[in-house]
């Protein structure tokens, strides 16, 4: 998932925009979890 942000090979990236990503990615619905985010899964349990 992080390729859809930082090409492969991209050398460059600031600790904000890792944080930017990582924050998508964690709050990214997922079917697999009747679509809620792996962050509302944690919440709940």
């Amino acid at each position: 998932m992080i390729l859809r942000h930082l090409p492969k090979g991209t050398t460059k990236t600031t600790p904000e925009e890792v944080a930017v990503i990582e924050y998508w990615i964690n709050t990214y619905p997922r079917k697999m979890f009747n679509y809620k985010s792996s962050f509302e899964m944690s919440l709940t349990g």
